[in-house]
């Protein structure tokens, strides 16, 4: 067997992981939305936009699962040359302050943790200081404002 068919099993095997993985994530956020309480019939109310994403995202993640069945090309996904080790520590700085945040939804008000998330994420993409401090002030007030005037969806 050469190198190319063994990282061929591993890549097929790896893409497969992944989305179910991720399918899984998809059905635990659509099961969790049912406790979202209903403001009124009228309304989308608070669960449609998770749905609408873990929707989305169910709908790549099984294209991610054929694409694994199908996949026999043999391409590294998971080698890390020594310039992209960055990127990989770049990562998990960003996986670690969204679960951070996503710790802290209900105990810290949107408007104070979410500034925080996007300048560590501005931090992490190396963003200019000016550009930074608009997303700051802008990204927060205008997603609230969308949640709470066009999806009646009261943020804390």
């Amino acid at each position: 067997m050469n190198m190319q068919t063994k990282n061929a099993g591993k890549a097929q095997y790896a893409d497969i992981v992944i989305g179910v993985l991720l399918l899984i994530f998809c059905i635990f956020i659509f099961v969790e939305t049912e406790k979202m309480p209903v403001i009124s019939k009228n309304t989308l109310g608070s669960a449609f936009f998770p749905r609408l994403l873990a929707g989305i995202l169910a709908g790549l993640s099984v294209l991610q699962i054929i694409i694994g069945f199908l996949n026999r090309s043999g391409e590294r996904y998971f080698y890390l040359e020594k310039e992209k080790r960055k990127n990989l520590f770049d990562l998990l700085i960003v996986a670690a302050f969204i679960i951070l945040y996503g710790l802290m939804w209900n105990k810290v008000p949107f408007l104070i943790t979410s500034p925080l998330l996007v300048a560590v994420l501005c931090f992490v993409f190396r963003m200019k200081i000016r550009t930074s401090v608009i997303l700051m002030v802008v990204l927060p007030i205008f997603l609230f404002l969308i949640f709470k005037n066009g999806l009646h969806v009261m943020l804390m």
